[in-house]
């Protein structure tokens, strides 16, 4: 999903629905913080990893690497 297609979903939203990311086990947290982050698409991800890794991890895998916004929960910050 681009920020733009987030922007559109977001602004069909009354303003004070709160954006919630899944918990580390189950549940849903808050989001605390924004940050961007270089990635790069981890080809070889398994079910368990996500589909992005952090630059540095995959230098053998690089070929594009993205600035995408990195969301933070409470447990993270």
């Amino acid at each position: 999903m681009t920020a733009e297609e987030l922007i559109t979903q977001l602004q069909k939203l009354p303003p004070e629905t709160p954006v919630l990311v899944e918990g580390y086990e189950t549940g849903f947290d808050e989001i605390v913080e924004l940050t961007p982050e270089q990635v790069v698409r981890y080809r070889h991800a398994q079910v368990w990893d996500g589909e992005y890794q952090a630059l540095g991890v995959c230098a053998a895998e690089v070929r594009f690497w993205h600035n995408k916004p990195k969301i933070f929960r409470q447990q993270d910050v």
